[in-house]
């Protein structure tokens, strides 16, 4: 999808070197992969910025992303004026490594196009929910039906077994357990990649059974506060909630130390909300700003923006409360 689409799209490290040249950046500015790989961007492009490049940065690893309109130069000489889309990628000790730029040409006008540039974090997300959905469906047809005809042929031979020797007899029961496990697990599996119920019933229900099934396996005890006039909302926003859900509580499990978390589903005429509030050791200022947000944190703040929404992170006393707030016409079914 990244070498195919319309926009200008390559990856720089935090020196401003290129590092990764998609074609569509080629097609867009006329440099080769072998002679803009290794080149500093803003001189190959003699970029023109709109504000001082070190405010522009700072903002950058403030948010963890920056949006703005740049001047570009084309390798023929040429000047285009881009929708540019900064994405600040981290590692796992909270290290700037690498910048995503996302370039859309506007030097033409389009008659009103929406952004391509905007629509492409949306249209990535959309392709890795119907990916998880197919991987699901597949572990629950096909592995997982699999290993449950395993595990009913080897309690059919159990029940024969009297003849075996003992440790032959104690392999078996041993593999029937395992074959227990198997299916279990990847019932779990397929049902956190994408629930069933989530199509099917919409966000509560999902939402209830996940979160009697995160309890048990972490020992946390999670509470799920919704408005009695909460509605359906459109099956995409419902699946962006249900994701946000799943890292708020992932990253409480790891990081907040806390037994205890709060899920509350509201809105009013203008906006639906989601908050999830842990009572652990908090953020720091920082990451609660956003200058060490990693990949988690930033694919929530993309999934709640394409809908026109936001994604704020603060400090609670004690730990962390994340807030998703969407406008209401977006969000209803």
């Amino acid at each position: 999808m990244l070498e195919l689409a319309s926009e200008g799209i390559y990856v720089r490290d935090v020196a401003n070197i290129i590092t990764l040249w998609y074609r569509s950046a080629q097609q867009m500015y006329g440099w080769t992969k072998k002679e803009a790989v290794g080149s500093v961007s803003y001189d190959l492009l003699q970029t023109g910025f709109p504000k001082p490049l070190p405010k522009i940065q700072e903002k950058l690893f403030r948010t963890g992303y920056w949006d703005g309109k740049l001047v570009q130069g084309r390798r023929d000489g040429r000047r285009l004026v881009v929708d540019s889309h900064w994405t600040l990628t981290r590692n796992h000790r909270g290290q700037p490594v690498e910048i995503l730029e996302m370039d859309y040409d506007v030097t033409k006008p389009r008659g009103g196009e929406e952004s391509a540039l905007h629509r492409l974090p949306a249209r990535l997300q959309r392709a890795q929910d119907e990916e998880r959905r197919r991987i699901a469906r597949e572990l629950h047809d096909s592995t997982g039906q699999r290993l449950a005809a395993l595990r009913m042929n080897l309690t059919a031979i159990g029940r024969s077994a009297a003849s075996l020797e003992a440790p032959a007899l104690r392999a078996l029961n041993e593999c029937i357990t395992m074959a227990e496990e198997c299916v279990q697990e990847i019932r779990t599996l397929s049902y956190l990649l994408h629930p069933p119920m989530l199509d099917e019933r919409g966000l509560v229900p999902a939402l209830r059974w996940f979160v009697d099934g995160f309890s048990r396996r972490s020992g946390m005890r999670v509470e799920l506060e919704v408005a009695p006039a909460w509605q359906r909302l459109t099956p995409e926003m419902e699946i962006a909630l249900f994701r946000v859900v799943q890292e708020c509580l992932a990253n409480t499990h790891r990081h907040a130390e806390t037994s205890k978390a709060t899920i509350r589903l509201g809105g009013d005429k203008k906006s639906v909300s989601l908050e999830v509030e842990d009572a652990g050791r908090g953020m720091t200022g920082k990451q609660a700003a956003g200058r060490h947000a990693g990949i988690g944190i930033m694919g929530m703040r993309e999934r709640i923006r394409q809908f026109g929404g936001r994604l704020d992170i603060k400090r609670g006393r004690p730990g962390t409360i994340v807030r998703a707030v969407l406008p209401i016409k977006e969000a209803l079914a």
